[in-house]
C-alpha cells in the first residue's frame, strides 16, 4: 500500500497540548509572585488567567490563576 502515515511524535504530554489550546500564558519558575503574572482572556471561563507551573514540581504542582475583576464572577 502507498499510504501515507503522519510522523510519530514522541514526548506527548497530553496536559501541555490542552494549555496550548486554550490559549494561556504559562509562568514557570522555582519562586513566582503571583501578582505579577501575565495573565490574558480566557474563554473557557470569561475572565482572565494564566497557567502556573513550579519548576521542580516533577509534574505534580501546578496551578490556574484567574484575574477576577472586583465584583464580577467566572462563568459556570
Amino acid at each position: 500500500m502507498n499510504e501515507i502515515t503522519p510522523a510519530a511524535r514522541y514526548g506527548i504530554d497530553p496536559y501541555l497540548d490542552w494549555l496550548k489550546n486554550e490559549g494561556l500564558p504559562v509562568t514557570e519558575h522555582y519562586g513566582i509572585d503571583l501578582f505579577s503574572v501575565e495573565t490574558k482572556p480566557w474563554a473557557r471561563y470569561g475572565v482572565n488567567g494564566a497557567a502556573v507551573h513550579l519548576k521542580g514540581r516533577g509534574d505534580f504542582c501546578n496551578m490556574f490563576l484567574f484575574d477576577i475583576a472586583p465584583g464580577a464572577s467566572t462563568m459556570p
